[in-house]
């Protein structure tokens, strides 16, 4: 079995908008892909990084016409999406001390051989739990 990742929206648009993590995102990402890593996300990615990518947008940290370049380039990524049936009710069961948007994540990341990779302020750079 190959070895899996468990990606989050800070991740992917770290990697696709220009910000202070896209060169340790971008190199992960590479890194990956030459070592045939299953790339993985919760179902709800997709809105995920659409949200963030217009908030950037909104907030013109970016131009729009660089956000819909960094959704598609997203729409275009070879990440595994997967919605077990546990996905929502195991969160219940984390700390309280987890914040709310990575609860999917996180909960993937628990499974054995998958890790979870995060970029931002918070991790103070990419990092994999």
């Amino acid at each position: 079995m190959n070895r899996a990742v468990c990606v989050d929206a800070s991740f992917i648009v770290a990697m696709l908008t220009p910000e202070r993590y896209t060169t340790p995102a971008t190199a992960r990402w590479k890194a990956w892909i030459k070592d045939d890593f299953r790339i993985l996300a919760p179902s709800l990615l997709g809105y995920e990084v659409t949200s963030a990518l217009y908030r950037k947008v909104l907030q013109e940290q970016i131009e729009p016409k660089d956000g819909q370049a960094a959704l598609e380039q997203f729409l275009a990524m070879d990440i595994e999406s997967i919605h077990p049936p546990e996905l929502h009710a195991r969160p219940a069961i984390l700390p309280s001390s987890s914040t709310a948007p990575i609860l999917t994540t996180l909960t993937i990341s628990q499974w054995p051989n998958i890790y979870l990779v995060r970029c931002g302020q918070r991790t103070k750079g990419c990092t994999i739990r």
